[in-house]
This record gives structure tokens, C-alpha cells and sequence, in this order.
């Protein structure tokens, strides 16, 4: 009697079906012993996408709302805005009627958005120190933790300067107009000047020449 052919055996032909335990890749040929390492990387560019797809629609979420409930105001002070570009909390201020809602929209949004971010990069942070401290040479461990201190540098230069120029906008009533200016081109222009150099100064060669030019000068 000939034994009947297992699931995994049996053709596609004739509407046959079956269970199958596992699939097989065959978009790259040749390739398809090691189709598990290739799902590696698509995985991880497809991780990357999604994170990059939230990260435009929060963006997109929470800046959406601000023209429209400027839209609101029909009554100004002036209608000239004493900024570099035209920054939504400037705006407001000029208006002659109740801005209470963007105030409170504008905080809750920045609280919101700030505490989830801290969240994130604490949770990050944490396994990412765990994992370092389970390298076997101290020597590693520095180079790893010298490489963590620069991205918590660059986030602090990202964050930092949104946080003085929202408050100091919503509650810095005494403060003069041109500091109120001064904050607000921080914020625009510190963050992308300062990442480059908390980077660069990691690099050996970077540090020898800038130390040469400074002596020079000197």
C-alpha cells in the first residue's frame, strides 16, 4: 500500500490545500536558504518607514490645528509680527480678543508631546545602558557611553530651546520683545548648527585640528 503524501508534500494542482508550517521566500533567487537573514534589513527598513510615517502625522497633528484657531481672530493690535518668521504664539499675542484656547491648546500640546518624547528616549536610554554594561571590556563600555552622551547632547541642544521659548512666550510677560526674537532664532537655527559639532567632537582628527587653530590664534 502506498503511504499517502504529507501535507507539506502534496502539489498546488487540482485546488489541492494544505497546512503548511512554514513559508519560503523566493523574491531573491538562488537566496532562498537564508531567506531569514534577508528579512533582517526589509524588516528593519519597514520598521523605520512606520516610525517615520508617525513621526510626520503627530507633526502634522499637532501643527494643523494652529492656523485654524488663528483663523479665529478678526482683531489685532498690529499687524506687524517683531520675528524672524511667523511664529504662531506671535501671532496670538497681537490679538485684541481671548487667546486662553491657543494658550491652553499650546501647553497642553508642548506637555503632551515633551513627556511622551521623555518617555521614549528614558525608556530607550535604560536598555540601551543595560546592554552596555553587559560588555566585557571597560574600555568598550566608555567608548559606548562617550557615543550615548553625544546624542543626549544633541537632544538636549533639540529640546532645550522649545521649552524656554514656549514658556517664556506664554508666561514671560516682562520680557522684551528682541529676547523673545533672540529665543525663537535659537530654537530655528542652535539645534541644526549644534548637532554636527556634539558629533564632530568625537572625532579624534576634529579635536587635534581645532585645538591647532586655537593655539594659533592664541
Amino acid at each position: 500500500m502506498v503511504p499517502a503524501p504529507r501535507a507539506e508534500e502534496m502539489p498546488a494542482a487540482h485546488n489541492a490545500c494544505f497546512s503548511p508550517a512554514s513559508f519560503s521566500l523566493t523574491g531573491i533567487p538562488q537566496l532562498e536558504a537564508v531567506h531569514g537573514w534577508l528579512s533582517i534589513p526589509f524588516c528593519a527598513l519597514y520598521a523605520l518607514a512606520v516610525i517615520g510615517l508617525v513621526a510626520t502625522l503627530r507633526g502634522f497633528l499637532y501643527i494643523c490645528p494652529l492656523p485654524l484657531l488663528v483663523r479665529r481672530f478678526t482683531r489685532y493690535h498690529s499687524n506687524v509680527i517683531a520675528h524672524s518668521y511667523c511664529e504662531h504664539m506671535a501671532v496670538v499675542m497681537l490679538s485684541c480678543e481671548d487667546i486662553s484656547v491657543s494658550n491652553i491648546y499650546g501647553m497642553t500640546i508642548g506637555f503632551v508631546v515633551l513627556t511622551l518624547d521623555s518617555l521614549c528616549i528614558g525608556l530607550s536610554y535604560a536598555f540601551i545602558f543595560q546592554a552596555v554594561m553587559r560588555l566585557a571590556t571597560v574600555e568598550a563600555r566608555l567608548k559606548t557611553f562617550s557615543t550615548c552622551s553625544s546624542h543626549i547632547c544633541a537632544i538636549l541642544a533639540f529640546y532645550v530651546p522649545i521649552a524656554v521659548s514656549s514658556l517664556t512666550h506664554r508666561f514671560g510677560h516682562s520680557v522684551a520683545p528682541s529676547a523673545h526674537i533672540l529665543l525663537a532664532n535659537f530654537y530655528l537655527l542652535i539645534p541644526p548648527v549644534l548637532n554636527p559639532v556634539v558629533y564632530a567632537a568625537r572625532t579624534r582628527e576634529i579635536r587635534r585640528s581645532l585645538a591647532k587653530v586655537l593655539s594659533c590664534r592664541r
